[in-house]
């Protein structure tokens, strides 16, 4: 469920051929003069210290603080128009409930209510804990939607008094970081995706089509850009120009999906919302692929300047960095030489 899914098993015929290289292996130790336990042994620690290496290095070029600040405040931008963490923002929206914070998550969702149900555990006194019980009972029944609209105005007072205290911005951010920060990095690590600003890409469509009912959107968008590149569903970036084009076509199948051309985001709502795909755009043609330094955010909706500080030399070890060659110059380059 969710935004994001699990994938199917591994084929048998791929487990088929673990057993026969596990065989070989065994075997091989085994000719080194270890007897059967300890080449078993020596084999199984071979390939622990292999996985726990290659998982590091797929996250590697997880998204560091300063980039993701530069995705959260976009993010941000986007839905309020600046780019203030709106904690406070709080409003009823048809067919989501009320939207709260400045990810504008839904009130009729469970995480939601066990958000509030820890702040109003923290703080018994909080002006919230009268709403709690509404909340709760309307959470997941058909009613949640319509009735949300009658709390609004009580509602929404409060939470956005509430929402200045620390305790529960905080439960706010790990709420975020929980449902769309970590499954959409995650998903990002499963496809080797090694820039930043991919990844980034990745997250806005998790932040953008959380709560609306669709199911997994972001992983059926991902599939669908790896379909129309000729991969499998859930298939590994291996060099950076299989990325370029991978992220352009993602960015394509996003603004598809806006103007309704796939799944349920066909409304004028939905249509108006193509500009942020637009300011992702500028952003791979201008080669800001780090999300380093001084980010410029220039379309015709958007004009914003967001300042994320400088990245540590480690933290982008082995990882793609703003000198990277522009794709499209690789892609011309390659067509003067005729290879």
């Amino acid at each position: 469920g969710g935004i994001f899914k699990r994938h199917a098993k591994m084929p048998s015929s791929v487990v088929v051929s673990r057993a026969a290289v596990v065989g070989f292996f065994k075997g091989f130790f085994a000719s080194l003069g270890f007897d059967g336990f300890h080449a078993s042994i020596l084999f199984f620690c071979v390939v622990f210290l292999t996985a726990t290496t290659e998982a590091k290095s797929r996250d590697r070029c997880s998204m560091n603080t300063a980039q993701k600040e530069v995705a959260y405040r976009l993010g941000s931008l986007f839905r309020h128009g600046d780019l203030a963490y709106h904690f406070e923002a709080c409003e009823y929206v048809a067919g989501k409930g009320l939207a709260l914070g400045h990810a504008g998550l839904s009130s009729c969702s469970s995480s939601v209510v066990d958000m509030l149900k820890s702040y109003v555990s923290m703080t018994p006194s909080s002006a919230l804990a009268p709403f709690l019980h509404t909340l709760q009972k309307m959470m997941g029944t058909d009613r949640c939607d319509s009735e949300s609209g009658l709390l609004e105005a009580d509602f929404c007072a409060v939470w956005a008094s509430e929402s200045l205290k620390p305790d529960l911005q905080q439960l706010q951010w790990d709420l975020v970081d929980k449902l769309l920060m970590q499954p959409s990095e995650a998903l990002s690590s499963t496809l080797a995706l090694k820039l930043a600003l991919s990844r980034a890409v990745v997250f806005d469509a998790a932040l953008q089509l959380y709560d609306l009912g669709i199911p997994d959107p972001v992983t059926s968008l991902v599939e669908k850009t790896n379909a129309n590149l000729g991969r499998q569903a859930i298939d590994k970036l291996v060099s950076l120009e299989d990325e370029f084009a991978w992220l352009s076509e993602f960015l394509n199948v996003r603004l598809q999906h806006l103007g309704g051309d796939v799944g349920a985001a066909s409304d004028e709502g939905w249509k108006s919302e193509i500009a942020r795909v637009k300011v992702y755009e500028y952003l791979m043609h201008t080669r800001q692929y780090a999300l380093s330094n001084v980010v410029g955010v220039f379309t015709n909706d958007y004009i914003v300047e967001i300042q994320s500080g400088h990245l540590a030399p480690q933290e982008q070890a082995n990882c793609p960095s703003a000198n990277t060659p522009d794709p499209f110059a690789l892609h011309r380059l390659r067509h003067l030489r005729g290879s």
